[in-house]
């Protein structure tokens, strides 16, 4: 064969596998369009609202970084996007489905240059059904295992008697274990269910959101794994006084947090952990374990210390001691309920305020909130301070560090909050005079000699 007849056979080669690569091309290019409609589709409106967004910054990118050409281009492409999306939303095709929560797959340009397919993938949200699954499903490993220890775990072998043991209770047969202490079973629950499942949550999902929901719900199942050990003992008045108002702190927290956070759940995390993961960058990822959930340990489990006296003593209930002390719990329960209203009224108002082009008002100076600067951490710390003196007045006044734990968090948290307030300048001279005038948390008259 002569080398002319060999260069055709190459070209005519070289031609079919370039028609092949273009076919190739092309079929990717109609298979990756073919699942982008398919995925857009089931994508519910949150996330068709998060993709207009998304699109508007990148226009306003393009407006910067592109030819006319390439800009018209861009827009016009833009512009049939949402009207599919509009067309979608007509047709009622945005459902909130499984395969919208699993990933989400859209366009995006690489400053104006490149047009790449990004896929976010959740599967947390596949598996669990989102944030409400995940909040739901968390904590089933450790009320499994708390069952099985108390009714499902064999007991040991009995030692050589000459006389049968006497018969026990289907629950007591625990008590055997290594975990027959309640703290110490409690304290590994916590650690392994909520420390360790709740942080790896928060590396997969970026937020630790997880944990604000549950310091409202945590104390409540803390109360009932004390109550239901086999090592409990209680007089039943003052356990089901107590047990009731742990449920009544229990909503108020639930309603104040769906409340502050247009009742979704998970939308945010707490502002001081954001502001954590912003200090510390690219460390965050295993400071947040002792940040977030270890010092949440330290303090659930703490403030809990008095629910555990009250379930080893069977004390009488004292009409008078022991009334006074539940009526002090409400009363700190109650004061933090007004205050938390009371403030998320005049959030509101100002966000109206804002939405009419009006200036919002700097300082909040009416009803608690006139004799205190933070009548909610009061309200707060003097339902713990109550819970705390059950415990004292049962023996167990080391119950009480749990308070003392929480006063000095609470200290802290109110320093944050001040200095947030004066970071921004156009309420700063406000609030340094508003500091000035009120106590800033025992509810306090304010004095003439303070007014400026």
């Amino acid at each position: 064969m002569s080398c002319r007849s060999c260069m055709k056979n190459w070209r005519r080669r070289g031609t079919l596998l370039e028609a092949a690569v273009t076919r190739g091309r092309s079929s990717a290019r109609k298979l990756i369009a073919s699942a982008r409609i398919a995925t857009a589709a089931a994508m519910a409106p949150a996330l068709l609202q998060e993709e207009e967004e998304e699109e508007e910054e990148e226009e306003d990118a393009i407006e910067q970084t592109c030819s006319d050409s390439t800009r018209s281009l861009i827009l016009a492409r833009s512009q049939s996007s949402r009207g599919e999306r509009e067309l979608r939303r007509k047709e009622g095709m945005a459902s909130n489905s499984l395969v919208e929560t699993f990933f989400k797959l859209y366009w995006r340009w690489d400053n104006g240059k490149n047009m790449s397919m990004v896929f976010k993938v959740e599967p947390f949200t596949l598996a669990m059904g989102g944030n409400s699954g995940v909040a739901s499903l968390v904590l089933l490993p450790t009320i499994v295992a708390y069952a099985w220890i108390l009714y499902g775990c064999p007991p040991p072998l009995p030692s050589p008697s000459p006389s049968p043991p006497p018969p026990v209770a289907r629950k007591s047969l625990s008590v055997w274990s290594a975990a027959a202490h309640p703290l110490l079973l409690l304290n590994a629950f916590f650690f392994v269910n909520v420390n360790v499942v709740f942080w790896i949550i928060s590396l997969v999902q970026g937020s630790t959101w997880l944990i604000d929901p549950y310091w409202a719900f945590l104390p409540v199942l803390i109360t009932h794994f004390l109550a239901a050990h086999p090592s409990a003992k209680s007089d039943p008045v003052r356990s089901r006084v107590v047990t009731a108002l742990v449920w009544v702190w229990s909503a108020r927290i639930t309603h104040s947090y769906f409340r502050r956070e247009d009742w979704k759940l998970g939308a945010r995390e707490d502002w001081r952990f954001a502001e954590m993961r912003e200090r510390f960058g690219r460390h965050w990822w295993w400071i947040s374990f002792f940040a977030v959930y270890v010092s949440q340990q330290v303090l659930l489990v703490g403030i809990c210390l008095p629910v555990y006296a009250v379930f080893q003593s069977q004390l009488p209930w004292h009409h008078l001691i022991d009334t006074t002390i539940a009526m002090l719990c409400v009363a700190g329960i109650s004061i933090a309920c007004i205050a938390d209203t009371q403030l998320h009224s005049f959030v509101s108002s100002n966000k109206l305020r804002r939405e009419r082009g009006a200036q919002p008002v700097a300082v909040l100076d009416e009803g608690l909130w006139r004799y205190s600067r933070h009548p909610n951490y009061f309200g707060e710390q003097l339902w713990w301070w109550g819970l705390a003196m059950f415990g004292s007045r049962l023996g167990f006044s080391w119950t009480m560090l749990g308070a003392v734990i929480n006063s000095a968090c609470l200290a802290c948290v109110t320093v944050m909050v001040e200095r947030r307030m004066l970071a921004k300048e156009s309420r700063a001279a406000a609030y340094r005079s508003y500091q000035r005038q009120t106590s800033v948390s025992i509810p306090w008259p304010k004095l003439s000699r303070f007014t400026d």
